[in-house]
């Protein structure tokens, strides 16, 4: 599985339990990755993720808060 894939899986894993903001969605995806070297800047990658996710309609942003779509 590509890291980008694994952040954005990792981003909806987490948001199954409620709305964040991307820094509560950063320290999630960094504390999952731990195990696993990132290489690259970790902040860049979710913020992409998130725009992606955002744009599929699976995840709705709302006033800083992130939650899964519906």
């Amino acid at each position: 599985m590509r890291t980008a894939d694994q952040i954005a899986e990792l981003i909806v894993e987490r948001l199954g339990a409620g709305g964040a903001s991307q820094l509560i969605l950063l320290v999630a995806v960094r504390k999952a990755l731990n195990t696993t070297p990132f290489k690259g800047d970790l902040s860049a990658a979710v913020t992409s993720a998130l725009r992606r996710l955002v744009d599929a309609g699976s995840v709705r942003h709302d006033d800083g808060v992130y939650s899964l779509g519906g």
